[in-house]
């Protein structure tokens, strides 16, 4: 406009008159439009705004969310294309499909698995069954069915013939009917009659003729007489009289063996006498006779009866070496009968084998051998099968055990054969009887089955271990194996069967004195060039012996010589509480010195020697009196009685030769009571302390279950008030393992009702006070059931992971099963489920048949996680509670494999302190968080040791990218990071610390990454420091079992080890279970090792180049294990003083030896180092004879001298430090050093304090420093600065300034902080008018200047002290001089991206940066525990909150705030947490709310909180909406509350605090005992009571752990010094008033012997 202006309207987002326009926040009003149910993070931005993204298991914009219609992910893009994406828990779970493997994450998580089994893809029909032939796979049909899937009837299938007629197959699918008597036709449809009869019985009579007389002529009659199956026909004659014939050609009576004329020919018989003598004995179960008779002379005829009896076919022959015979089929040479079964077993010795040679086979089979089969087998394996006639070559057998089997069918008599077998020698290494009392057997085996059989002297057992095996793989492992059997033969129990590639193996005890090894190998033609396999056997004997009776036993064979090479072990179980005495009745074993010489070649006596020194070759006894005590006797004196230290004694009694003919042992024990421990073995007891557990510093009860058996316990503990040193531990073996795990620790009052999935569990309660005079009962009870693990079905655990296996496992499940387990872990924590191995039967999709379900919560109606059948089911299932019900369904019809799935607790939050040996990291995934999160974590592991890491992400380049995650090589912020190899992440990223200790910051926005971090110490470290410590993993807490640790000290070669602790499983004379290794080595070459499992009484040094100290543990018991510390001694070391010598040991032959010194002096001092004398023989041999100086250790040399000098030496540090290293090798010459040091002020670099100056490079600007690297120190006092800068520079330039440089530090909370590298040059100027001028943030600078051998650097600099300071110190001290003006600005003046602007920074307790609010920051933080905050010309408004909104959990804190999850922020749908609030007894409890914002429903049946008194008990209040109480809600001891949403529904939640509350009434009955809570450490309590009985006198009794303390009185009578009982002016009322002074082991007991009215309140005592 003319002569002046108009401005328009502030753009959208903005708001004013135009000349001025403010940004409008969006998000101050509603939300911003963003959800509020649930609620979505509203971001202001400049003009505008925008939503964040809705919360899992939602979907929308952010502006609008509705629930989404499952829980699935997929479109996410989280996981691996192919893997499930759902949400379990609010927690990502990834699952690969069947056929591929692994975590699920990102494009790599899933990856393919070995090829399935070819029969798999290969379904067969009408209960086919597929076998794999070759490459490809077929299906043996059933009877009645053919085809390749048996999907098609055969001719026979169903039956065609008539009247009864058999059906039998003949080739292309046709049939032939066999037909019964009087019955004929294709189909057996056509009857006639017939002369003779069938007779079906087992005994009969025939007469003929039947009336008496003569026959007629004529005659043709046919008798067939058949008996039951697999027996025989006894015929006896007692009347014949035929015509007589010559050839009997006239009248004559055939007999057939036989069922018709074709079958063998028994004879034709005519005349008067009886046929065969006049009896008969048929090898059929039928006999055909055919009378016929010409048209001549008649006679009488015949009568004969007969009788069954059973069919003798076979035998069992046992045969020696060059046995031989003949073997023939029933009825040879005529035709066996049908359904024979004849079996011949023949067995030569161990170690021979058999040959067969078949003279004839004709079997009227078929090719498929469904008729008429011979079949051959080489022990138990079918090694030939013969279906049709031929006559094969002979064969050999592998074993010496073969067994021929001889079948005929129902159908017809066509069969028959004939062999001939002989007893040879077996091939090598196959097979034999091994007696000797230990031996080595297998090896590389060319044969099909050998047996071998152990056999050792009665009273003995034999103890097996696979050492190695290489065969082939197979589900089966029906390609080639082997198996123990536990007795002489394959019909023994099957002990182990092993195939594929070698796995560790437990060794195999036998039953009695034999076992049996079988090998197999199925392919045949295709030859072995590998180990087969290899096993070791050694002659052991064991026994156990129970009480309460006394009792006496023998070693084997006693009184007679024991026997060679035997380790006999016994165990004694006393009753519980009792231990054991032994006496040696009689002690005769053979002496035997150890035949060990010392370096001189002179005998070392036994007392001298380690156990692990003694020969093998010994004869001793080992009493194990308990753990870790352990007598052994060698001599043949008979030792003094001995005593166990629980009710478990082992004796073990190990022979070598017995050349003197000793006895052995005859041992008596018997048992004595005692207080506490013991181990149960019985199938359920019970144990009660009756005894106050005060002055026993230690009590274990072991409960064992042998195998297939589970341990149901209960058990009770109350912990002594106030007694922080009492602990009550659980301890198990897990399946498949012999690691003893802790399972939980209490130190208060505990009730478990659980079942544990271990055979071993353990029960340890330890006092540490067994010391003090004060007295500290204590109790314990328990009572424990072992149960069958098929029958367990169900239970409640609370410890920290365990095993959840189905019914039975690993066998099927069984039928109609319904069992619920429940897992409860403590508060703030959470419950992984991971399944190892899961298959149970699904017939339908819906899982309604046999099922898992898995629920958040405790109850059956709580929010369910998932259901699953058939083989399906995530990788993890994370819960969102802490509490899990599990609950298993089978039906009555089809079982599968069943589960296997492990189970753990896992902690919540985010950063934290991890010290344990192995641990694990994971992203906050909590779903409503918005705004930042930032986490720290430090990982500490034992010091000498070093840290692996292993990190995985779902998508890693985002990781990277957005290097949300920072890992330190060190404890803080400052330390030097590990870097992300984002280039080749892979699956998992793999990283390692250079120390013991690493810090972890993740910082993120509430979409942040999901990433794991594992950790574990790394105990395999070269250490190249002069000085150190090492200590065992975990110490000074149990270290872990399977340790391999080898710690190489390579700071110098002489090195000293000197340990202050060592305590390792196992007794100090055998070491025999964990133990350490100091090897003292040169270069490669081991010199000695030194086994050790007590503290050496010596300082340890070395005379090679180095030292390896190593230490192993076994897979069972465990202690503390070690701390040593480590130094150069001798030869080098750490130099400090001003001067000093340095000579070489052994001069002038100071050979084969590596010394190094560290030459450390004050940063203003230089070091001149003289030479005086160095030697190294005649020739050079710079690779193995050197003195090397330089700045430091690794760093750049100064000189290199590997040859004699004739004239002094003499070097001059160029900083404050020094390094020398003097090797040589071990060829004898003149090698050595003599020198010496002193020191000078330094020409560069010192230390200035106070004051002001200027510092420059030696004689600037004329003379520059090269190869130097100078640092100068510069301190004022406490609460001034420093104003400094540079005059003028020359330093040679390069990139980076990486070859010379000048860098300025400055030192603020113990961190120095470099700013950037100088290089270049400048003028000089004078010091009124520096370049780059600066004021210190603290009181300390350094100005460090480097320059290598190509680079020079020159300078001056120019400091002043001052007194402008900003201070961030809590607390300090201020002075000033008259002559200057100090300013001090004690709020922080920090600076954002370098410049002076107004902020906000937070930090944690370790001082790292979270947070750095320069101009706008979102509304929540989240971090650990402990905040600084640090605000700068700046208003702001914030909250803090340390509520408690974990899911679930029992609570027994003073106060405290209790909160729904993610409040404030809406709370998830589908949740239910349980909290459990108690009090100390007689105290109330006092529910206040502060905020309530539920989803409204009708009579709140959807989101609810619901409050009892109990689980079971009083309802309370049933809340929802946003009506909340308005009057506290009061209950005594105890408040249950219940929190649940339901699918699609949320709310802002809730938030209420608890206190302990004040007048109160109580009912009589109700209080009889009031407790003090020992949490209050100092105050006055004053009580007032209502007495409501009719009672006249009111006493109190005050019970105290201190027995001085405890008193009764009565109104008006002071008791003591802090008790005052007096009556009030209501005749009912009396008041106690109770003063604690600073008595933090007081726990109190008040004992109100009536009913009464209480009001309790506290106030400080603050006088003390």
């Amino acid at each position: 406009m003319p002569g002046s202006f108009k401005c328009g309207p502030c753009p959208n987002g903005y708001t004013g008159n135009g000349i001025t326009c403010l940004d409008v926040d969006e998000c101050a009003i509603d939300n911003g439009g963003c959800s509020l149910i649930p609620k979505v993070n509203c971001i202001n931005t400049e003009g505008s705004y925008h939503c964040g993204n809705c919360p899992e298991g939602w979907l929308g914009d952010g502006h609008i969310c509705i629930p989404a219609p499952s829980n699935d992910c997929s479109s996410e893009n989280i996981c691996h294309p192919k893997a499930k994406c759902e949400y379990i828990s609010d927690t990502v779970v990834c699952t690969c499909p069947v056929g591929l493997s692994g975590h699920g994450f990102g494009e790599n998580g899933c990856k393919s698995e070995i090829a399935t089994h070819p029969c798999e893809n290969h379904e067969c029909k009408n209960n086919g069954t597929c076998e794999v032939n070759g490459e490809g796979t077929r299906c043996i049909c059933p009877e009645g069915y053919m085809g390749a899937t048996c999907e098609k009837n055969d001719a026979c299938h169903p039956n065609p013939c008539s009247n009864g007629g058999s059906c039998k197959l003949a080739p292309k699918n046709k049939y032939r009917c066999a037909c019964q008597r009087g019955t004929t036709g294709k189909n057996c449809e056509i009857q006639r009659e017939i002369c003779g009869s069938v007779l079906r019985q087992e005994t009969g009579e025939v007469i003929y003729p039947p009336e008496g007389g003569n026959y007629e002529n004529r005659e043709r009659c046919a008798w067939i007489i058949r008996t039951t199956t697999n027996k025989i026909l006894n015929i006896t004659f007692s009347k014949f009289d035929l015509q007589t014939s010559l050839d009997c050609s006239k009248d004559f009576l055939q007999i057939h063996d036989g069922r018709s004329l074709s079958a063998q020919l028994v004879g034709r018989f005519c005349g008067s006498d009886l046929p065969r003598g006049g009896t008969i004995i048929t090898s059929h179960q039928e006999v055909f006779f055919w009378f016929r008779t010409d048209n001549e002379t008649t006679s009488t005829g015949f009568k004969f009866s007969w009788v069954s009896q059973p069919h003798t076919c076979g035998g069992q022959f046992e045969l020696g070496m060059g046995n031989s015979d003949v073997i023939k089929s029933p009825g040879y040479p005529g035709k066996t009968p049908i359904n024979r079964e004849c079996e011949w077993e023949l067995e030569a010795n161990f170690g021979y084998r058999f040959v067969l040679r078949f003279y004839e086979i004709n079997l009227g089979g078929d090719s498929n051998c469904t008729q008429d089969t011979l079949k051959i087998y080489d022990s138990d394996r079918l090694v030939k099968t013969f279906c049709e006639s031929e006559k094969p070559a002979p064969f050999y057998t592998s074993s010496n055990i073969i067994s021929i089997h001889f079948h005929t069918d129902a159908f017809r008599e066509d069969s028959s054969f004939q062999l001939h077998y002989e007893v040879i020698p077996s091939s090598p290494n196959c097979g034999g009887i091994f007696t000797e009392p230990r031996a080595t057997i297998g090896g590389h085996i060319n044969a099909e089955i050998c047996l071998y059989l152990i056999q050792q002297p009665p009273g003995t057992k034999i103890k097996l271990e696979i050492l190695n095996y290489n065969l082939l793989d197979s589900d089966d492992c029906d390609l080639q194996k082997v198996e123990i059997f536990n007795g002489k033969t394959d019909e023994y129990p099957l002990e182990k069967r092993i195939c594929g590639d070698f796995k560790s193996v437990s060794p195999i005890i036998s039953e009695g004195n034999y076992l049996l090894i079988r090998y197999e190998y199925a392919v045949v033609g295709l030859k072995i060039d590998t180990l087969s396999f290899e096993a070791r056997y050694s002659r052991i004997c064991e026994d156990k012996f129970f009480g309460p009776d006394d009792g006496i036993f023998m070693t084997p064979n006693y009184p007679n010589p024991y026997f060679d090479h035997m380790t006999c072990t016994y165990d004694i179980y006393g009753p519980l509480g009792s231990v054991i005495h032994i006496k040696f009745a009689d002690f005769q074993i053979s002496e035997s010195v150890p035949t060990l010489l010392d370096e001189d070649g002179h005998n070392v006596k036994l007392k001298q020697l380690n156990d692990s020194d003694v020969d093998e070759n010994l004869n001793f006894v080992e009493v194990y009196l308990s753990k870790i005590s352990k007598r052994r006797f060698y001599k043949n004196a008979t030792p003094e009685p001995l005593v166990s230290s629980q009710n478990h004694l082992r004796i073990i009694f190990k022979t070598a030769e017995n050349s003197r003919r000793a006895r052995g042992l005859k041992i008596e024990y018997s048992f004595e009571t005692v207080r506490c421990g013991g181990i149960f073995t019985e199938s359920r007891n019970s144990y009660e302390s009756n005894e106050k557990l005060s002055d026993v510093s230690y009590c274990e009860w072991i409960i064992e279950a042998p195998e297939n058996k589970h341990i149901s316990l209960t058990l009770t503990y109350t912990p002594p008030q106030n007694a922080n040193n009492f602990s009550l531990s659980l301890h198990s073996k897990l399946p498949d393992t012999k690691d003893e795990k802790l399972l939980a620790s209490y130190s208060q009052n505990i009730y478990l009702n659980e079942v544990f999935h271990t055979s071993v569990l353990t029960i340890k309660s330890v006092n540490g006070l067994t010391n003090s005079s004060d007295y500290f009962p204590a109790y314990i009870s328990f009572n424990y059931t072992l149960v069958d693990s098929a029958e367990n079905c169900g239970g409640n655990f609370s410890t920290r992971f365990g095993v959840l296996t189905s019914p039975g496992w690993p066998m099927p499940y069984g039928n109609d099963l319904d069992c619920v387990w429940i897992i409860m872990a403590p508060l703030g924590h959470t419950i992984e489920l991971v399944p190892k191995e899961f298959g149970l039967e699904q017939v339908s999709t819906v899982c309604d048949d046999d099922f898992l379900e898995i629920r958040n919560g405790m109850f059956s109606n709580s929010p369910l996680i998932g259901q699953y059948c058939g083989v399906k089911i995530p990788d993890r299932i994370p819960s969102f509670t802490n509490v899990l019900y599990i609950r298993f369904v089978s039906d009555w019809y089809i079982s599968d494999k069943g589960f296997n799935i492990v189970w753990q607790q896992t902690s919540t939050g985010c950063g934290g302190k991890l010290d344990s040996f192995s641990g694990s990291i994971h992203s906050p995934h909590n779903a409503e968080i918005s705004g930042e999160v930032v986490c720290s974590w430090s990982i500490t592991v034992s010091p000498g040791s070093v840290i692996n890491l292993n990190l995985t992400s779902n998508n890693p380049s985002a990781l990277c990218r957005q290097n949300s995650l920072t890992i330190y090589d060190g404890p803080l912020t400052n330390s030097p990071t590990l870097k992300l190899n984002c280039t080749n992440f892979g699956d998992v990223l793999t990283l390692q610390s250079t120390s013991n200790k690493v810090h972890v910051r993740y910082s993120a926005d509430g979409d942040g990454l999901k990433f794991v971090l594992n950790y574990v110490t790394n105990c395999n470290v070269i250490i190249n420091s002069l000085q150190g410590i090492i200590e065992s993993p975990n110490f000074p807490e149990n270290y872990p079992y399977d340790l391999k640790c080898a710690w190489e000290l390579r700071g110098g070669r002489k090195m000293s080890l000197l340990f202050s602790h060592l305590d390792v499983e196992g007794s100090k004379l055998d070491c025999a279970y964990d133990y350490i290794e100091v090897v003292d080595m040169r270069n490669d070459e081991v010199l000695s090792t030194q086994h050790l499992c007590s503290i050496p009484t010596s300082t340890i040094t070395n005379s090679g180049s180095h030292l390896i100290l190593k230490f192993f543990s076994d897979g069972s018991f465990s202690k503390k294990g070690f701390h040593a510390e480590f130094k150069v001694v001798g030869c080098g070391g750490h130099l400090t003083d001003n001067n000093g010598r340095i000579d070489t040991p052994n001069a002038p032959y100071s050979v084969d030896i590596d010394c190094r010194w560290y030459i450390e002096v004050p940063s203003d001092r230089q070091i001149v180092l003289n030479i005086n004398s160095v030697q190294f023989g005649s020739s050079k041999h710079c690779d193995s004879d050197y003195v090397i100086i330089s700045e430091s250790y690794n760093a750049l040399e100064f000189n290199k001298q590997c040859e004699r000098s004739i004239k002094p030496l003499i070097f001059t540090s160029f900083a404050n430090r020094l390094f020398i290293h003097f090797h040589t090798s071990e060829r004898r010459e003149q090698k050595f050093l003599k020198a010496s040091y002193f020191t000078k002020k330094a020409d560069c670099g010192g230390t200035y304090h106070g004051g002001s100056n200027t510092i420059s490079s030696p004689n600037y600007p004329h003379d520059q420093l090269k190869n130097i690297e100078c640092v100068w120190y510069i301190t004022v006092d406490d609460g001034k600065n420093i104003l400094y800068g540079l005059n003028g520079y020359n330093v040679t330039s390069s990139l980076n300034c990486t070859s010379a440089s000048i860098t300025i530090s400055e030192e603020l909370n113990g961190v120095w902080t470099p700013k950037k590298p100088i290089c270049g040059d400048s003028e000089y100027v004078s010091s009124m008018d520096l370049y780059n001028l600066w004021f210190s943030v603290g009181n300390q600078i350094s100005i460090t200047v480097k320059t290598d051998v190509n680079s020079t650097a020159m300078f001056a600099f120019s400091y002043y002290e001052e007194c402008h300071v900003t201070l961030t110190d809590t607390s300090g001290v201020l002075s000033s001089i008259s002559s200057k003006y100090c300013k001090w600005v004690i709020v922080a003046t920090e600076e954002c991206d370098g410049k002076p602007l107004h902020s906000l920074k937070i930090y944690d307790d370790s001082k790292t940066l979270l947070h750095n609010f320069c101009e706008e920051h979102t509304s929540h933080v989240i971090a650990s525990s402990n905040l600084t905050i640090q605000a700068q010309f700046i208003n702001f408004r914030a909250s803090y909150s340390t509520i408690q909104t974990s899911c679930g959990g029992v609570i027994t804190s003073l106060r405290g705030t209790l909160a729904s999850p993610y409040y404030p922020s809406t709370y998830p749908s589908n949740v239910e947490c349980v909290w459990d609030i108690r009090a100390s007894k007689g105290n109330f409890i006092e529910i206040n709310f502060v905020n309530l914002d539920m989803a409204e429903s009708d009579r709140c049946n959807n989101d609810f909180l619901e409050l009892r008194t109990t689980i079971r008990g009083k309802i309370l209040a049933t809340l929802c909406g946003k009506n909340m109480p308005t009057a506290p809600i009061v209950v005594l001891e105890n408040i249950w509350i219940k929190f649940r949403s339901v699918e699609g529904s949320s709310g802002n939640g809730f938030k209420l605090t608890w206190n302990y509350g004040t007048s109160h009434k109580i009912e009589e009955e109700a209080l009889k005992l009031l407790r003090d809570d020992k949490r209050i450490e100092t105050m006055v309590e004053f009580w007032v009571f209502q007495w409501n009985s009719t009672q006249s006198k009111l006493n109190v009794s005050i019970f105290s752990m201190d027995p001085a303390l405890s008193y009764t009185c009565a109104i008006d009578e002071p008791c003591s010094e802090t008790l005052l009982l007096t009556q009030a002016w209501d005749t009912k009322k009396w008041h106690i008033e109770h003063s604690h002074r600073l008595k933090n082991d007081a726990s109190d007991l008040y004992n109100l012997e009536s009913g009464v009215w209480a009001q309790k309140t506290w106030q400080n005592d603050f006088a003390t």
